[in-house]
C-alpha cells in the first residue's frame, strides 16, 4: 500500500484539492478532499497478491453542503457516510489496513444454476485513517461499513471464514423513459453473509455490491420476498456539464423493501446496486420526484500518484428521495450510493 499526500489540481481555471461544484447554484460549496488511498484488488481467477496484481486509487471527500463523506474510486464508484458518522481522520495520512477477502458468484435473472453464474473478488480494508471498513470488488465498485458499525470476530492469525449464501432477488429495473414495469429487463441479486462479522452483502449479476453493517440487521434467516416501493429518474451530468440538458445522461432506479430484514434497496437499470438498513430506513410508496440538491466534480488520482495533475474528474450529483428523505448520490459512470439522514 502507498500513502498519498494532498496535491492542488488546477482545474476550469480554479486552485483545488480535486473537488469544485457545479451547476446554477453558486452558493454551492466545493467537496473538501480529506484523502488519498491505494488498494491492491484481485480478480476472482487470482489467487494471491502478486507483483502482477494491480493497484487502484480512491479518494475521500466531504460534501460541505452537508458534511457527507463521499468515498469515489477511480472508475467512479461511490459510497456516501451520514454526516453523524463520517470522521475524517487527523494528521498524517495512513495506509489502508487488508482485513480479508472473498469471492462471490452471481447468477443473472432467472437463473438458478450456480455454475452458470459469475464470480467476483471483492477485498476488504480498513481505513486506518477513521475506522471505516471499506469492501471492494475487481470492478473498483465500493460499498462502507462506518467504524460505529464494525465489528470483527476474526482474530490475528486466524483464517478467514467464507461468505454464506442466504436468498436471492430478480428484480424488473426499467430503464429511464420506461413506464411498462411488467416489460423491464430482470437484474439478478445475491444476499451473502460476511461471516467474519456479520455484515449482509448484496451482489447483482454485474458485481456491484451493497453492504449492511450486521449491528445494523435483524432475522434474516428466511427469503419473504421484496416489494417494490417506488421508482425514479436521475440525472447525472459529466464533470463538464454545468447544466442539466437533454444530453445529460439518465438512469432509471427501483426501489424494493426486503422483508427479511426491513433493509431498503435502490437498484438502477445498470445493475448497480445500493441498500439502506431497515434499522435506519424509512420506506415510501407515494412515488414522489427525487429533489436535486446540488452538483459536484471530484477527481481521482491513480494508484500511488501524489499529485493531482493525473487525476480523472467525475461530476458527482446528490438528490433527495422525497419519498423517504434519503440522500442519494450518483456518479457521472451510473455508479449510486443511499445514505439515511438518521444514524440511529
Amino acid at each position: 500500500m502507498f500513502k498519498r499526500t494532498l496535491m492542488l489540481l488546477a482545474l476550469v481555471g480554479l486552485a483545488v484539492a480535486g473537488g469544485l461544484s457545479r451547476g446554477q447554484d453558486d452558493k454551492t460549496k466545493d467537496p473538501v478532499s480529506k484523502h488519498g488511498l491505494t488498494l491492491k484488488l484481485r480478480k476472482a481467477a487470482e489467487g494471491r497478491f502478486t507483483k502482477e496484481t494491480k493497484s487502484h486509487g480512491l479518494e475521500v471527500f466531504q460534501d460541505a453542503n452537508n458534511k457527507y463523506g463521499v468515498y469515489i474510486s477511480e472508475t467512479g464508484g461511490v459510497a456516501a457516510i451520514n454526516a453523524d458518522l463520517f470522521k475524517a481522520g487527523e494528521g498524517k495520512v495512513k495506509d489502508p489496513e487488508w482485513a480479508h477477502a472473498m469471492w462471490l458468484n452471481a447468477r443473472k435473472a432467472g437463473e438458478r444454476d450456480w455454475d452458470k453464474g459469475k464470480k467476483f473478488g471483492i477485498e476488504v480494508f480498513k481505513d486506518e485513517n477513521n475506522g471505516n471498513l471499506i469492501y471492494v470488488n475487481e470492478n473498483v465498485q465500493i460499498s462502507v461499513v462506518p467504524s460505529k458499525y464494525v465489528e470483527d470476530n476474526l482474530k490475528k492469525g486466524d483464517k478467514p471464514k467464507d461468505p454464506k449464501w442466504r436468498y436471492s432477488f430478480d428484480f424488473p429495473v426499467r430503464k429511464a423513459g420506461e413506464k411498462d414495469q411488467e416489460k423491464a429487463k430482470k437484474i439478478g441479486v445475491e444476499v451473502f453473509k460476511d461471516e467474519n462479522n456479520g455484515n449482509l452483502i448484496y451482489i447483482t449479476e454485474t458485481g456491484s455490491i451493497s453492504v449492511v453493517a450486521g449491528k445494523l440487521l435483524s432475522k434474516d434467516d428466511k427469503d419473504k420476498g421484496a416489494p417494490f416501493q417506488h421508482a425514479m429518474e436521475l440525472s447525472a451530468r459529466k464533470s463538464t456539464e454545468k447544466n442539466f440538458g437533454k444530453d445529460t445522461k439518465r438512469y432509471g432506479v427501483e426501489v424494493f423493501l426486503d422483508n427479511n430484514n426491513g433493509n431498503v434497496i435502490y437498484i438502477a437499470e445498470n445493475g448497480n446496486v445500493s441498500v439502506v438498513p431497515g434499522k435506519l430506513a424509512k420506506s415510501g410508496e407515494k412515488d414522489k420526484d427525487p429533489e436535486s440538491k446540488h452538483g459536484l466534480t471530484m477527481s481521482v488520482r491513480p494508484a500511488a500518484e501524489k499529485s493531482w495533475d493525473k487525476a480523472k474528474a467525475f461530476g458527482v450529483e446528490a438528490y433527495m428521495d422525497g419519498n423517504n428523505g434519503n440522500w442519494i448520490y450518483i456518479t457521472e459512470a451510473g455508479e449510486l450510493s443511499v445514505v439515511s439522514p438518521k444514524s440511529e
